[in-house]
C-alpha cells in the first residue's frame, strides 16, 4: 500500500500473536506507522473497515480490562517475580551512562510477557466482544481505542483520545475519555449518508463519481441517497 507521504513501517502487534482474522482491515484504509495492537483471548479481533485514515501512535488493546470487583487488580494466580543480578557498582553504571537492567533480565522480562497467553489471563481478565472501527473514519495521532468500543461510520477522533466506549456514526469525539464534541453532519444527512454507504460501492464506481466526494455533502445525498429527498428526515 501507498499514498502520497507514505513512510515505510512496521506495524507492532503485542500480546498474543495476531493472526490476519484477529486482525481485520478494509480495502483501501491506511495507517501511519507506529501502530500497536494488543489482543489477550482467542476469539477477540480489531475490525478496521474501509477508506479509513488512521494517523501514527494508534493503540487498540482487546480486553485485557481487570476486573475492579474483586479483592486485587494483580495477577495473583502468576509468579511474575524476575531475579535481577545485583547492580552493578556505583563506579561501573558512570562509565556505562544509562546501564541499568542488564540484557538477560530484559529477556527475562520479555520472555514472562510472552507467557501471558490465554490460557493463563484468567479471573482478573474480563473478556470483549469484537473492537472494531467504522468505514471512512478519521483517526488522529496518538489515539487509543480500548477493548469492546465500536467507532461508528464516518465518525472523526482527535488526536490524543481515548476511546472507552461506542462513537455514534459521523460524530466528532475528543478527549480522556472521549466525549462527543459535535456531528459532522445534520441528523437527516447522517441518516442519507449511512443509506448510500459508499464506501461498499464498487472500486469502479467509486473512481467514477471520485469528484462528487469534493461536493458539498447536500448536493452529494441528493445524488446517490436512493430514498426520495421528500421522504427523508430534514
Amino acid at each position: 500500500m501507498s499514498y502520497p507521504g507514505h513512510q515505510p513501517g512496521v506495524v507492532a502487534l503485542t500480546g498474543i500473536p495476531i493472526t490476519p482474522e484477529w486482525f481485520v482491515v478494509g480495502a483501501h484504509t491506511y495507517l501511519v506507522p507506529p501502530v500497536r495492537l494488543a489482543a489477550w483471548r482467542p476469539g477477540e479481533r480489531i475490525v478496521i473497515g474501509r477508506y479509513c485514515s488512521i494517523a501514527t501512535d494508534l493503540f487498540i488493546m482487546t480486553g485485557g480490562s481487570r476486573r475492579t470487583d474483586l479483592a486485587s487488580t494483580y495477577p495473583m494466580d502468576r509468579d511474575l517475580t524476575l531475579h535481577l543480578p545485583p547492580p552493578r557498582p556505583p563506579h561501573d553504571r558512570a562509565e556505562r551512562p544509562g546501564a541499568g537492567l542488564e540484557g538477560a533480565a530484559l529477556g527475562a522480562l520479555a520472555r514472562v510477557v510472552q507467557r501471558l497467553t490465554a490460557r493463563e489471563l484468567t479471573g482478573i481478565y474480563r473478556s470483549t466482544a469484537d473492537t472494531t472501527v467504522g468505514n471512512d473514519v478519521w483517526v488522529g495521532a496518538r489515539a487509543t481505542i480500548l477493548g469492546g468500543a465500536r467507532v461508528g461510520d464516518g465518525a472523526v477522533v482527535a488526536a490524543g483520545s481515548v476511546v472507552l466506549d461506542d462513537v455514534p456514526p459521523y460524530a466528532v469525539v475528543a478527549g480522556n475519555p472521549a466525549r462527543v464534541v459535535r456531528y459532522r453532519f445534520s441528523r437527516g444527512v447522517v441518516e442519507r449518508l449511512l443509506r448510500i454507504r459508499w464506501w461498499d460501492w464498487p472500486d469502479e464506481r467509486v473512481r467514477e463519481h471520485r469528484g462528487w466526494f469534493s461536493r458539498p455533502v447536500a448536493e452529494f445525498v441528493a445524488r446517490f441517497d436512493p430514498q426520495p429527498a421528500e421522504a427523508a428526515r430534514p
